[in-house]
């Protein structure tokens, strides 16, 4: 059984004895960095403002650096003679990291993960401990004599994988710096999001486009499908580019977009939603745009992505001159039935009623505040909506004139 040190013990808030007496689930063991697959997702932390938090750099990923009084992992950037190289710092408030280790959280656990490290004197003494994610200790690999900088890679054999890894310099003052992450997941996450509402076909005298713009946020290329579904969750047929089809493929380098722009040409108005299933973390934009015969663009308005939340709170306004309303389209991005519930909140905080919300699942539903909520149909109203739900939700409100999306009102919700 590897050792662990009393350090160790209180990083993870388990008592030594009980680490020591649970048997490992899988030998730590040492690879190096042909080992890893081609699946291998590698972080960069070079681009980053200098004293960025590292906790927030790579968390869609699932990778945290934790913070506490041990240490607030931030971004440093090197700077040598024609270039710089960020790395991940660990920074104690105490202003020492001396047996104060970096420890890195894996929400999806990893099977491999590797590093280079740097800033350490060469009699260092350095120790990885690795934990699966009820705690157990996996083993720990030790080493000393190293030249800076020096690539480290681990290994499970447990079947859980690592959900916790901790890197120690011991009692050096130096701070833990690490470079170059990479990991091979257990299970690679699935990343959706979705886009609550889109729209094509032709209007009086004019017709109805979406743009879907697809943004990779990440270092590494991502691959995937944009699929497009109407309100019952059936494949929705849209005449993308020339092609019609309801799944468009997905292949975007790093910190790049592609788009998708509807013809406008579906008969009957083809209405529904966007589900973008990826490798990595995206974001994506529904651009919604009124197109005179003529080609004459009259308004456009764009809402963002969303991954779907149990609640949610947006703002709403509508006026009765000019026939403004506040449009609220909703998705579940569960296969199972939602029950939900939209409670309607007037500026000054009093709840001005309540519409039940029940949606079968992968369903759609696209409705004006002013059909949610009758006794408001000839008011005028300033105020918010909170959207509640047993099944996670992609929300979208819209302000509109006269029936047209004139632009989005924003959507905000307590889980990230």
């Amino acid at each position: 059984m590897p050792k662990i040190s009393k350090t160790l013990c209180s990083i993870v808030f388990l008592p030594c004895l009980l680490l020591i007496a649970v048997p490992a689930f899988g030998q730590l063991t040492e690879v190096g960095q042909g080992d890893f697959s081609i699946d291998t997702v590698t972080f960069d932390f070079t681009g980053f403002s200098d004293g960025s938090r590292a906790n927030r750099i790579i968390s869609d990923w699932g990778v945290l650096f934790t913070e506490g009084s041990f240490g607030t992992p931030e971004i440093k950037q090197i700077f040598a003679v024609g270039s710089t190289n960020g790395v991940v710092s660990n920074t104690p408030a105490s202003g020492t990291s001396a047996n104060k280790p970096l420890v890195v959280d894996f929400v999806a656990p990893v099977r491999r993960v590797g590093f280079v490290l740097d800033e350490f004197a060469s009699d260092t003494s350095i120790s990885i401990a690795a934990f699966d994610a009820e705690g157990n200790l996996i083993g720990e690999v030790d080493k000393t004599g190293l030249s800076a900088p020096s690539f480290i890679g681990v290994a499970s054999g447990a079947a859980a994988g690592i959900s916790k890894l901790l890197i120690s310099y011991g009692d050096n003052q130096n701070p833990e710096q690490l470079d170059d992450l990479r990991v091979d997941f257990v299970t690679r996450p699935a990343y959706r999001t979705f886009l609550a509402q889109v729209g094509d076909g032709p209007l009086s005298g004019s017709f109805l486009q979406t743009t879907i713009v697809v943004s990779n946020i990440a270092n590494t290329t991502t691959v995937g499908e944009l699929a497009f579904f109407n309100s019952a969750g059936e494949p929705l047929v849209l005449n993308i580019g020339g092609e019609n089809s309801s799944v468009f493929p997905l292949e975007i380098p790093p910190f790049s977009s592609k788009a998708f722009d509807t013809s406008g040409t579906s008969s009957p108005v083809g209405v529904g939603y966007a589900q973008i299933s990826t490798s990595g973390p995206v974001e994506g934009t529904a651009v919604f745009r009124i197109v005179n015969d003529d080609g004459t663009v009259t308004t456009e308005a764009g809402v963002g992505s969303n991954r779907g939340t149990f609640g949610s709170v947006a703002a709403v306004q509508k006026k009765v001159e000019g026939a403004f309303d506040s449009g609220l389209a909703v998705v579940n991005t569960s296969d199972q039935p939602a029950q939900g519930t939209i409670e309607l909140y007037s500026e000054n905080g009093n709840r001005a009623g309540v519409a039940d919300l029940p949606l079968a699942g992968n369903s759609h539903k696209a409705s004006f505040l002013s059909e949610l909520f009758p006794q408001i149909a000839n008011l005028d109203f300033k105020g918010t909506v909170r959207v509640v739900s047993d099944r996670p939700l992609a929300v979208v409100v819209l302000r509109t004139g006269a029936g047209l999306v004139l632009s989005s009102l924003p959507v905000g919700s307590l889980e990230k």
